[in-house]
């Protein structure tokens, strides 16, 4: 059972790293594609709104699987020890 959990752990852990840096590099790539090739300069700003909405809410899905893989990662280190 030992042996189960232990990898259940590891793969959890890293499903939420790899999460984290794919939505951050695939975001950031399609913000950069929409700004500078699909967005005409003189409508960028009324597009502003939604694109800040857009980052907003990915970039927070990041920060809260980082922040719960450090609270999980803390919490199995103290009950190992």
């Amino acid at each position: 059972m030992d042996e189960y959990k232990e990898k259940f752990k590891k793969s959890l852990l890293t499903t939420l790293l790899i999460y984290a840096i794919l939505m951050i590099v695939l975001f950031t790539i399609l913000l950069l594609v929409l700004i500078i090739w699909l967005i005409p300069p003189e409508q960028l700003l009324s597009e502003l709104d939604g694109l800040l909405i857009m980052g907003g809410f990915v970039y927070s899905t990041c920060l809260i699987a980082l922040l719960i893989r450090h609270y999980l990662k803390r919490k199995w280190a103290r009950e190992e020890q």
